[in-house]
């Protein structure tokens, strides 16, 4: 296994306040905003399809946020681990991997809440599409959004800035995945436990490889499958 360090930081990675800044953001304003959303009155009243642009118009400023961050370090994207450093067979391996390990997951949580008749977050019903024009919206912009934006913001902008200040990558794994936990309190506690369960082993992945892509794929399946595999009523 790689070291993240050496990979993707080089061996003594230093950045700037604006990276620590974004951090902030990332770790402590971001899952404070999403806490808000659990407020939301009458929300079975607001269009799924304006509730995905909402969502995808917060993160793809996160994400231009990360790449002027980039700029003003002058890192190239690649830093985060955004290149094809595994050879097609590698990649399909970890993709089919994260997927299987991702869906089986999110089955789990699906069947807890059902066999405890723990009631699911009226917010977490208006996710996924019911009409063509809404799973057009979700395929199209909500599953590449989240696939490409999440990661490398949760997994691959988190964990290397993480991993200098506390010097060890899988304590800054733990953190991320924790972080990006509390960025989906809409989901519930059972919801929030399985997507920092997902978000670690994609970042298992992304220690192990030095490669952000396999979990980038692995993530945009896996919410397209979603849109067809579960259904949340609310309780």
């Amino acid at each position: 296994m790689t070291s993240l360090s050496v990979t993707l930081l080089g061996a003594t990675p230093a950045f700037s306040v604006w990276s620590y800044a974004l951090l902030f953001t990332l770790l402590v304003l971001f899952p404070l905003m999403a806490a808000q959303n659990m407020r939301v009155r009458n929300v079975e009243l607001i269009p799924r399809i304006s509730i995905y642009i909402s969502s995808c118009a917060v993160l793809w400023a996160l994400f231009v946020a990360a790449m002027l961050v980039l700029a003003v370090e002058k890192a190239p994207i690649s830093t985060l681990g955004v290149r094809l450093s595994l050879d097609a067979s590698e990649t399909s391996a970890w993709v089919v991997g994260l997927l299987a390990f991702s869906l089986v997951i999110a089955w789990g949580a699906q069947e807890l809440r059902t066999r405890s008749h723990i009631a699911v977050p009226p917010i977490l019903a208006r996710v996924l599409p019911e009409t063509p024009r809404e799973m057009l919206a979700f395929l199209a912009i909500v599953c590449p959004t989240a696939g490409i934006t999440e990661e490398v913001l949760f997994r691959a902008f988190a964990i290397t800035r993480l991993a200098a200040l506390a010097g060890n990558e899988w304590s800054a794994a733990v953190v991320a995945a924790i972080a990006f936990a509390f960025g989906h309190t809409y989901q519930g506690l059972i919801g929030m436990a399985s997507t920092a369960l997902i978000g670690f082993g994609y970042s298992v992945s992304y220690l192990a490889t030095g490669s952000l892509v396999p979990a980038i794929v692995a993530h945009i399946l896996h919410n397209a499958i979603s849109a067809f595999l579960f259904k949340f009523e609310p309780s």
